[in-house]
């Protein structure tokens, strides 16, 4: 036993603090996870995006510290093994953006009853969709602003049969489409 060691710690029993340490790391990396694929559905603006992408580094450093010194000094990792799966699941749920699209699917038919009468708004939630604004432009076009946008707006536009289909041009600093399905198309308005 070395002067590190706790009475009674093995290698197949690591001590206590690394076990509680690596336990609150994987809690907190999961959790800003969640974060980013909720950011992704919309439900949160930039902000959580920035203050996700700033605390992921802080996670990941301690993460490794506490594997390579679980690994070298206790000879376990298997506890280790929650962060990076749940960051490889969250990054392929996000690369094929499920959060959004299933966002999109569950929230589709309370954003089409509101687009059908179009009443601008601020903040409202529209099943899982949150949006910071509702606009009806002359053409009759509903748009709906996501918070998560930055410098650029985006959000969700629906384009009632009536109207003609939008057209896109990302060089004339206006609105620019891009067909979901049906009459309804995600939109940038180009800063």
């Amino acid at each position: 036993m070395t002067e590190l060691e706790e009475p009674g710690e093995t290698a197949a029993h690591p001590p206590r603090w690394w076990r509680i340490a690596t336990i609150a790391t994987s809690t907190i990396t999961v959790a800003l996870c969640a974060v980013l694929l909720a950011a992704d559905a919309e439900w949160f603006g930039f902000g959580a995006w920035l203050l996700t992408f700033w605390l992921f580094p802080v996670a990941g450093l301690a993460w490794l510290v506490l594997t390579i010194l679980g690994a070298v000094r206790y000879r376990t990792w298997r506890l280790s093994l929650i962060a990076p799966v749940a960051v490889i699941l969250s990054a392929a749920l996000f690369w094929y953006s499920v959060p959004a699209r299933a966002g999109f699917a569950a929230s589709r038919p309370a954003l089409e009853s509101h687009a059908r009468e179009c009443t601008a708004t601020g903040g409202s939630w529209h099943r899982l969709i949150r949006a910071e604004q509702v606009e009806r432009l002359p053409n009759g076009i509903c748009l709906f602003y996501s918070p998560a946008s930055f410098i650029d707006r985006v959000g969700w536009a629906y384009v009632p049969p009536a109207a003609a289909p939008p057209e896109s041009d990302y060089r004339d600093g206006r609105y620019s489409y891009r067909h979901i399905s049906g009459d309804w198309y995600r939109f940038t308005w180009n800063f």
